[in-house]
């Protein structure tokens, strides 16, 4: 009998202990439910917030902008094409278009090098001795320095006294020089505006992506 008792005394204390277990357990569940679900609007919350900003982001990505002087403004000099235009990229962009006057008509090239005159773009174009707008989309892949110039062809390039009234933005112009192997020490020389002129970009922004930009 004194075993049946103390058995079923044991019996009734585990179930309280199992009872309580699976008390708790279940409130634990509860709260880790509430919890995934405060997570989970959260989620939410970013991913539409995620969203606003890719939109914007792409909205950005496609305004164009521009630097560099109007050829309307600029008196007549000369015509070369032994010269090159250093640019200052703040961030990954694309030269879409420029403005440019040629001597005559004819095909001439026009060149995206880097600081280490590896080529990064080359377009061949056809000028018609006048003033044209040329469409170039020449990738500047990351910020640094880089330079245009005329390579090669039959025609030369527009050379004007030089404007510095519209140099601001993401992509500006450093200078113009002689190419030969002094022109890293001449980026900023500004005796002369070689070539190139209303400058068209736009920036390469990629969704999920925003760069802050050191001026």
């Amino acid at each position: 009998m004194t075993t049946y008792i103390g058995f079923g005394i044991w019996v009734y204390n585990r179930n309280e202990k199992l009872s309580d277990e699976r008390s708790r357990t279940t409130s634990e569940i509860t709260n880790l439910k509430i919890d995934k679900e405060k997570l989970n609007t959260q989620i939410r919350s970013f991913q539409k917030e995620k969203e606003k900003t890719d939109k914007f982001i792409e909205a950005i990505s496609q305004f164009i902008f521009q630097t560099g002087s109007d050829i309307a403004y600029n008196s007549p000099s000369s015509f070369d094409k032994h010269y090159i235009m250093w640019l200052r990229a703040y961030l990954p962009l694309t030269i879409t278009k420029v403005k440019i006057k040629s001597k005559k008509a004819g095909k001439t090239t026009i060149t995206l090098c880097d600081e280490q005159d590896v080529e990064l773009k080359s377009k061949e174009i056809e000028v018609n001795g006048k003033i044209q707008t040329v469409s170039l989309n020449f990738d500047i892949p990351q910020k640094g320095n880089y330079y245009l110039k005329i390579k090669d062809g039959t025609d030369s390039g527009y050379t004007s006294d030089y404007d510095f009234t519209n140099n601001n933005g993401f992509l500006r112009i450093l200078g113009c020089c002689a190419n030969n192997a002094d022109k890293l020490n001449k980026q900023t020389d500004k005796s002369y505006y070689q070539y190139f002129y209303n400058i068209e970009y736009r920036m390469k922004f990629t969704a999920g992506h925003l760069e802050l930009v050191d001026f």
